[in-house]
């Protein structure tokens, strides 16, 4: 985008794109992590990011998330090889949350319902007035 950017239109807007982008990242990687415990994503499917000291929703602090990104960093020099010890470790755990000692985590409280057979009819109403309509087992 920034190379079109500073080809058709001014090398200025090009600049002023890449500080934004970078800024973003910034605080989506760095900042959100170190005070909140999430990013957007994991916000979005109920996941927290936590340490050794603390618990879902708590910030993992700079230090720690510093350490996280940097592990991120690893991740991206080595082709994404870091993100493959998610498939072979126990805990599921990256190159990134090795580094840092962390780990993601759903949060509790807040797990998706999950659609089950026998209620359907509870779960997910319709209201066209034309479904059938099923009774919870006792």
């Amino acid at each position: 985008i920034q190379v079109g950017l500073a080809i058709f239109v001014s090398p200025k807007l090009a600049g002023l794109v890449s500080l934004v982008l970078i800024a973003y990242g910034l605080v989506v990687a760095l900042v959100l992590p170190a005070l909140k415990g999430t990013t957007p994503g994991k916000r979005l499917m109920k996941l927290a990011i936590v340490s050794e000291t603390t618990g879902p929703g708590e910030g993992l602090g700079w230090k720690t998330a510093a350490l996280r990104l940097v592990g991120h960093l690893a991740c991206s020099v080595t082709f994404g090889l870091g993100y493959l010890l998610v498939a072979f470790s126990a805990r599921k755990q990256g190159l990134h949350d090795l580094t840092a000692k962390t780990n993601v985590v759903r949060q509790r409280g807040e797990q998706r319902r999950r659609w089950q057979p026998g209620r359907a009819a509870a779960s997910f109403p319709c209201d066209d007035g034309g479904g059938v309509s099923r009774q919870d087992p006792p």
